[in-house]
């Protein structure tokens, strides 16, 4: 984005001198890069650099990691980034809907809020084989993963939804709690309940068992640690 004789200022805190420091004298000495100005501080340090042409880097913005993920006896390929949860495993709240939806009978359209990195989504692949797949959440970086996670395991009926309460309507909704509060899930609830035939709801024990019992039902919960998930 920056012009051709175009300057780039930055300002780094003194923490990390060291590292830019190294890395502005790989470059110069490449004469990729010309520092035009420097000034340090107790705090920082003030760069004013230009480049003599475009510099690549091997190192993908979004993803760290990237393995295979083993469901039943089938094998998929996932990347996941250090930056979200689920990086290196999925949550008990995946695994113990994982183990629900696996005695389910297929369904044509499911809709995930808070989809993590890929690995529920690749469990309703693997069990529920859906026609469509709606991803909805308001975190950018978990929808392009998650999406890219199922079109790298050759899934194309994926739509998104940056949103935390999913317009869409469907066979079934899987809602991995974050950090709702039982007022938001149960407002939300209203209005989700009359659209889904079946809602699984996954968090921790004591947020389901508020919302339960404002529901004024007892339905069958599946615990590991500290979370349980439920169908409603």
């Amino acid at each position: 984005h920056l012009e051709k004789e175009g300057t780039l200022v930055l300002v780094i805190v003194k923490e990390l001198n060291d590292s830019i420091e190294e890395i502005l004298s790989e470059e110069v000495k490449k004469e990729k890069i010309k520092v035009c100005f420097k000034e340090k501080t107790k705090s920082y340090s003030i760069y004013h650099l230009k480049f003599s042409e475009i510099i690549t880097t091997e190192i993908e913005p979004y993803y760290s990691n990237e393995f295979i993920y083993n469901i039943d006896k089938t094998s998929y390929k996932i990347k996941t980034s250090d930056s979200l949860q689920e990086f290196n495993a999925p949550h008990f709240i995946t695994e113990l809907i994982s183990e629900l939806i696996s005695k389910y009978s297929k369904k044509e359209k499911v809709t995930l809020l808070n989809p993590g990195q890929g690995f529920l989504p690749l469990a309703v692949l693997n069990f529920l084989f859906p026609k469509e797949i709606i991803l909805s959440s308001r975190d950018l970086l978990s929808l392009k993963i998650c999406k890219e996670n199922l079109i790298l395991n050759n899934f194309s009926g994926i739509f998104l939804d940056n949103s935390d309460f999913p317009q869409s309507k469907g066979d079934l909704l899987i809602w991995s709690l974050h950090d709702e509060g039982t007022k938001e899930i149960l407002e939300k609830l209203l209005v989700l309940r009359k659209n889904f035939k079946k809602i699984i709801l996954g968090g921790r024990i004591q947020v389901i068992n508020r919302t339960t019992q404002n529901l004024k039902i007892e339905p069958k919960k599946e615990i590991r640690g500290k979370y349980c998930v439920v169908e409603l």
